[in-house]
């Protein structure tokens, strides 16, 4: 055999083939030399050596008391103790306002009622992403379809819209601008630049914004150092306000006792500043906003091995049961015994000195910081999994964890780094644009009614394709057994219970976004100065919206299935895209990012 003579023929053809292994080669190591591929995570081994789920992914999972605390520590931040008087002057009536207190208090427990249900079926990292995305994914059929039904499939792209368009709203409005500028504002008060209690004079807004971003950043830093920390942290926090919201409860009913009288003041509270449909929108966004926390277990949800939705149960019912019921109790007892010239509120049960004054002023801010705690932990998390997703740019450094941490055994001890680097950056951008509004206290409250605003669009969608979560339980292989009182919702008499109900919360949500559009305009202090217009909500969501659809169309549009686009932006850059997405999310990276579709992009050099 080693003597054996080839012929010219079979000389030239091993030649040929050699050097068609070799150009193939060299291509192969061309392509991966020129080639950018997002997917790859680059900052963790075991993202990118193993789509297996390790067995020890969860050596310490989230506990119930955990999600109590993530949901608790959110909800009491500073609304309930700065609420209740705005929300008497906007309505104008205290039997209005407390109608409005407990209509949100409903409103809280059928928001997670409906959130629970989806997690049910779907209980995967950053919730409320998930179920969009999965809620509105279309199904695979071999039926003909008319030509319309194509063209809304195509560009629906198997969810890839609803996953957009949730992406730009949570990255732009949802952050801690609000809980951050209330820290300054209300320790500015407690060391004494507001002396007198009767008269509150605001503090210096550029001084306000500044200690808010510093107390932004050292959160930010305790969570980017240890996540345990941050979760302990987290925890000691929840306790210290429980403590206060139940003091203060006490206080309030010694108080009434010996004030006297109880009865509710029917009578409008200022003549001079009639309400109208803006006002109430805008005090139920106020109440909302206050509430706002039931969905804040939702986000870390794959924090929780998937055989224990108790865990996450448990932990939901109990936070918004006890926070709600004291929020009620507490504006019974600040409606109840005092006449409509009093808007003090937690100083009052003290006697309304100058000491409750200051006193109050810094629990307030500790209650504001609690809540920065538990924001900042969750939203962080969700960004670094929209960052895992590739639908922004840059989403390899937003993604990426702590790299001290990056190799930790235990993934819910990875810190994401990315993440919260997003989270910082937005939110002292929506902290900077605050200073354009020349009223303090509206500029404060500017980022959480924006976020409320919005949290009404998202939660009416999610409430619309909650009837698909059997169905997409199925194609996901999950047993519609699991899902949490299937049965009840599902049985006849459920039906005529939960589709009522689902009406008129669609219907409340709808009412919002529409009526707080409606003019006049009223403060939270109840002028007309400084007030922001109810249109620039609706402008802005609007806005952020349109951004995400052309966004989308430009990337996407021409690389979804059936698409009748051959123009793209990523094609004018000689970039292409492959969308995938896995059957289900027993892979890894499915598990810890909450999301089975992938994207890569290629760059090729012509």
């Amino acid at each position: 055999m080693a003597n054996q003579r080839l012929t010219p023929d079979e000389v030239t053809n091993s030649d040929e083939d050699a050097n068609a292994n070799a150009t193939a080669d060299a291509d192969a190591d061309a392509d991966a030399a020129i080639s950018t591929s997002i997917d790859a995570d680059d900052h963790s081994e075991s993202d990118n050596t193993s789509d297996t789920v390790p067995p020890n992914f969860f050596p310490r999972p989230l506990t119930a008391f955990d999600v109590f605390s993530f949901i608790a520590n959110k909800m009491v931040g500073t609304g309930i103790y700065t609420a209740p008087p705005a929300v008497l002057i906007l309505t104008g009536s205290k039997t209005v306002a407390m109608n409005l207190w407990v209509i949100g208090y409903l409103y809280a427990v059928i928001s997670m009622c409906i959130y629970l249900y989806s997690a049910s079926g779907l209980p995967y990292q950053t919730g409320e992403m998930v179920y969009l995305d999965e809620l509105f994914s279309s199904r695979r059929t071999q039926t003909r379809q008319s030509w319309i039904r194509r063209k809304v499939r195509w560009y629906l792209g198997d969810g890839l819209l609803a996953y957009t368009l949730y992406t730009f709203l949570f990255v732009s409005l949802f952050n801690s601008g609000t809980n951050c500028m209330q820290t300054g504002r209300q320790l500015l008060l407690a060391i004494g630049l507001a002396q007198d209690p009767t008269e509150i004079v605001e503090p210096d807004g550029d001084l306000v914004r500044y200690i808010g971003i510093t107390a932004l950043s050292i959160i930010c830093l305790i969570h980017y150092f240890s996540a345990r920390t941050g979760r302990a942290v987290n925890r000691i926090f929840t306790v210290l306000k429980l403590l206060f919201l139940i003091i203060l409860f006490i206080a309030g009913i010694v108080r009434a006792v010996r004030v006297g009288d109880g009865e509710l003041v029917t009578s409008p509270f200022d003549e001079k500043h009639p309400t109208s449909f803006s006002n109430y929108a805008k005090a139920f966004l106020l109440v909302i906003f206050s509430f706002q926390g039931w969905e804040n277990g939702n986000y870390v949800v794959g924090e929780i091995p998937r055989d224990r939705f108790d865990v996450l149960r448990n932990g939901c019912l109990s936070a918004v049961i006890v926070v709600g019921g004291l929020y009620v109790g507490l504006n019974a007892l600040y409606s109840l015994p005092y006449s409509h010239s009093q808007v003090g509120y937690a100083a009052e049960f003290f006697g309304n000195s100058e000491k409750a004054n200051r006193a109050w002023a810094f629990l307030i801010a500790v209650s504001a910081v609690g809540s920065l705690v538990s924001i900042i932990y969750t939203f962080a998390r969700v960004k670094q999994c929209i960052g895992n997703a590739n639908v922004l740019p840059w989403s390899r450094f937003w993604k990426q964890d702590d790299p001290a941490h990056s190799r930790e055994v235990d993934e819910v001890e990875k810190t994401p780094m990315g993440g919260l680097i997003l989270h910082w950056l937005t939110t002292v951008v929506m902290i900077s644009v605050t200073a354009a509004v020349p009223d303090l206290v509206e500029g404060i409250g500017l980022p959480g009614f924006l976020q409320s605003y919005s949290h009404c669009l998202i939660a009416t969608m999610i409430s619309i394709g909650i009837f698909r979560l059997p169905a997409r339980a199925r194609d996901l292989h999950r047993e519609i057994d699991n899902l949490w009182h299937y049965k009840t919702f599902t049985s006849c008499l459920g039906l005529c219970v939960t589709a009522p109900l689902l009406l008129v919360y669609c219907g409340c949500n709808l009412f919002l976004l529409v009526a707080v559009v409606i003019p006049p305009y009223t403060a939270l202090d109840g002028t007309t100065k400084g007030v922001v217009p109810g249109y620039l909500y609706m402008a802005i969501l609007s806005y952020i919206l349109l951004l995400g659809c052309l966004y989308y169309t430009a990337i996407f549009g021409a690389f979804l299935d059936d698409s009748p686009m051959h123009w793209s932006l990523l094609r004018l850059a000689d970039v292409s895209c492959t969308i995938t997405k896995d059957e289900d999310y027993e892979r890894f990276r499915a598990q810890r990012f909450g999301c089975r579709r992938r994207i890569n992009f290629k760059v090729r050099i012509p």
